[in-house]
Order: C-alpha cells, then structure tokens, then sequence
C-alpha cells in the first residue's frame, strides 16, 4: 500500500492519497454543531453539552472528580 501525502510551503497538510483502501477507516461523519465560548476563550458550550469552570479555570467536573478519589494516603514520620 503507498499513502501519499502533499505539504504547502508552511509545511501543512494540503492533501492525502493512497491505493488500497483495505485498511481506510469508514466510521467517519460530519459533526455539525455550534460551540460557545467565553472571554478566556475556553469552550462553555459544543452542541448540547455545557461546560462550566472553576475560579482556577479547570473544568469544574474535572476538580470534583478529584475530590472524589477517597482519603489521601498517610504521610511517612
């Protein structure tokens, strides 16, 4: 099988061939959905999901989750 690849001059990817599909992966489609952002240019919404931060900016579900891992281990004396 060859893959062939194009670049433009910045070194981008500009197009993509091969001469054997046997191993193309088909699952692929199209997402169509709107994001949102706001003023630190971070995702508050992709589709219906919402994101929400904390005053650290990390992914408040992400801090809670941490939380939730159980009891620190003992600390050597």
């Amino acid at each position: 099988m060859t893959w062939t690849f194009g670049y433009n001059a910045a070194s981008q990817l500009t197009s993509e061939s091969r001469d054997n599909d046997a191993y193309a992966y088909t699952a692929l489609y199209n997402a169509n959905r709107s994001y949102g952002i706001n003023g630190l240019n971070q995702y508050i919404s992709a589709g219906s999901a919402n994101f929400t931060y904390d005053t650290s900016a990390g992914h408040s579900d992400r801090a809670s989750r941490a939380r939730n891992l159980g009891p620190a281990p003992p600390t050597a004396t």
